[in-house]
């Protein structure tokens, strides 16, 4: 599941913690990691931001 293509930031919205809960997970399997905590607005909407770190290709370096 794509939720977001070429961006480094997105927020994500939940029609419940269930909904929110489940979309973030499949976020993260696609390199997404949350940041911060879920946000409450309302009764029913719910906020997850997450970002995806920048990969950089750099010739000899050390990936650990």
């Amino acid at each position: 599941m794509k939720l977001v293509q070429d961006k480094l930031y997105h927020v994500i919205l939940g029609d419940s913690l269930a909904d929110l809960i489940y979309k973030v997970n499949h976020a993260m399997e696609d390199g997404w990691m949350p940041q911060g905590s879920p946000y409450k607005e309302s009764p029913v909407d719910w906020y997850q931001a997450v970002i995806r770190p920048p990969v950089i290709n750099v010739p000899n370096a050390l990936v650990v």
